[in-house]
């Protein structure tokens, strides 16, 4: 605890009406940005279908309907918005791991290229591409890639959460553990540090049993830490963090905290092992944390939620700091929880 002792409070000047001014138009342009998204997404539908008509064997129109859209990040931060369509008009033929000709996507690259392309291949792995097969779109539960002449252009694709709210617009990919991939999305006012390690990793019992097999070690993080506390009592270190840790057997709280007091629950379709722990230091500084590892997630992931502020005695009425938002703080940081989606 004595190194938190040196850690600085950062704190911004107080909200100007410009400021607010900003931020509520902000949140108008933002609003209007997802209707518009909207109205342009069916006013393109007529186009798609039309545009996938000769890929469909000649299809009508009128029976290519939309299953799903999905969104795909992947390495050097390229996206892929695929478009899934099936010509109802047309029984899939064959079996299960047969080619079946009622079905295409339309993939819109983040390079600027559209391209419609009929599915080639059905079972463990789905599979669209053009006639000669020279791109060549694969796509299995949560990952994908496309192919040109056999060589992977888009590579270590991960399906992208929605943003349905427009609240999480940074997304990130970290594609160079693939292994352990993951896509994520996270608030604008966050920064992210790629190199992060939680400060007690040294003295758990995690690493006194890295120690033992060192050749085993394999620490990923990253971490997504408010860039700003806005007037508030937070720190500059409140975040959220990723962390998997490779060559476990057991998927556990107690790999990434000590244990307190483990819960298991159900959130959006997920079991997590929970846990939670906190501390303070003599300048009147909290530390809050809450672990949620993934059940059985293998590679073992946790989510942390860093909760670290300065009690509000510590400021003079003059300071104009204002006590945050915990209600506001902890949705937040459910919605990055929620967000994340694993290679798996």
């Amino acid at each position: 605890m004595h190194e938190r002792c040196r850690m600085r409070l950062q704190t911004s000047p107080a909200l100007s009406p410009a400021l607010i001014y900003e931020k509520t138009h902000n949140k108008i342009m933002k609003r209007i940005f997802l209707t518009l998204l909207t109205i342009f997404s069916l006013l393109t539908f007529k186009e798609s279908a039309a545009d996938l008509s000769a890929v469909l064997n000649g299809a009508d129109s009128k029976n290519i309907k939309l299953i799903k859209q999905s969104s795909y990040l992947c390495k050097k931060r390229k996206t892929i918005d695929v478009s899934f369509y099936e010509n109802t008009a047309v029984r899939a033929l064959g079996s299960f791991n047969d080619f079946t000709p009622n079905k295409a996507v339309t993939l819109v690259l983040s390079e600027g290229l559209r391209l419609n392309l009929p599915l080639i291949k059905n079972g463990d792995e789905f599979q669209y591409a053009d006639p000669k097969e020279d791109i060549i779109f694969a796509a299995h539960e949560n990952r994908a890639y496309l192919s040109e002449n056999n060589k992977k252009v888009y590579d270590a694709c991960v399906l992208l959460a929605s943003d349905n709210n427009g609240d999480l617009p940074q997304s990130y990919n970290n594609s160079e553990f693939a292994s352990g991939a993951f896509s994520i999305r996270y608030p604008s006012n966050y920064s992210i540090d790629t190199n992060y390690k939680h400060e007690k990793n040294r003295e758990s019992r995690r690493n006194r049993e890295y120690e033992k097999n060192k050749e085993k070690r394999d620490f990923v993080g990253v971490k997504f830490h408010i860039s700003s506390p806005e007037n508030t009592n937070l720190l500059t270190e409140t975040g959220v963090s990723i962390e998997q840790i490779h060559d476990f057997d057991r998927c556990t709280t107690e790999l990434f905290m000590e244990a307190n007091d483990i819960d298991k629950i159900k959130d959006n379709g997920i079991t997590y092992l929970t846990d939670f722990a906190k501390d303070f230091d003599i300048l009147g500084r909290r530390y809050e944390e809450k672990i949620w590892v993934i059940y059985k997630s293998d590679p073992c992931t946790a989510i942390r939620y860093f909760t670290y502020y300065t009690s509000m005695s510590r400021f003079d009425s003059g300071d104009k700091i204002h006590e945050f938002d915990r209600a506001l703080l902890n949705k937040t940081f459910d919605e990055i929880r929620r967000s994340l989606v694993l290679n798996q």
